[in-house]
């Protein structure tokens, strides 16, 4: 009777020992797996951006653009996407490195995606991922890049580039601050043997109010 006991006994201790070595096992399987599956994915991911880039190039050689007309311009951060579709929500068919150089084809309508050639391969790219130039912004915005070409006729290329981004400094004129700005919502004047002095008064956002202060139409100092 004992030693049926003690039999017993270790024939239910062996099954517990076999349960649970069976359960670790299963356990270190599981997390094998997934790491596998997780490689596979990377792996998956690779293939599906390769294969996009090689039809986007079947596509190109299809149906050629006319990318001679295009402009040269220089990427302004690391790891810029390329899109797919004129949507940052479509695939992404590469990215592309900082300084690197693409040639942009044409602006996808009123959106600030601009469509680019890049390595043969056709997609968009955001306005905002570029160093800006001049013919860039020619590409992005023809008024605007016809009113850089008015103001620098008028002003000077450096004293264009302010105004056009709304910008006003010590030294410029009231012609200048009339054409980055707009007309003041007040001037008030005064005049003497010292000659004239104006203050133009700006209402601004939150109530607050930028003041320029001008003598004999140059701006010596401002206020906001």
């Amino acid at each position: 009777m004992k030693e049926k006991i003690l039999l017993l006994f270790f024939f239910t201790s062996s099954v517990f020992y076999c349960q649970n070595n069976n359960l670790d096992s299963l356990k270190i399987h599981l997390i094998n797996l997934e790491q596998k599956i997780n490689t596979l994915n990377a792996e998956k991911e690779k293939v599906k951006n390769q294969i996009s880039i090689a039809e986007y190039k079947n596509k190109s050689v299809e149906n050629p653009n006319n990318s001679e007309h295009g402009v040269k311009a220089i990427i302004l951060y690391s790891d810029t996407n390329m899109y797919e579709k004129p949507d940052i929500k479509s695939n992404i068919i590469t990215t592309l490195p900082f300084k690197d150089s693409v040639l942009v084809l044409d602006r996808y309508e009123k959106t600030n995606l601009l469509k680019i050639k890049y390595k043969d391969v056709y997609g968009y790219i955001t306005y905002n991922s570029f160093i800006k130039s001049d013919n860039l912004l020619a590409v992005y915005d023809r008024t605007k890049a016809n009113r850089l070409d008015f103001l620098t006729d008028k002003f000077g290329r450096e004293n264009a580039f302010g105004i056009l981004n709304k910008k006003y400094w010590i030294g410029m004129s009231e012609n200048m601050a009339l054409e980055s700005l707009g007309k003041p919502e007040e001037i008030n004047r005064s005049s003497g043997s010292w000659g004239i002095h104006e203050q133009w008064v700006y209402k601004m956002i939150n109530n607050k109010n930028l003041y320029l202060y001008f003598e004999n139409r140059i701006l010596k100092s401002f206020q906001n």
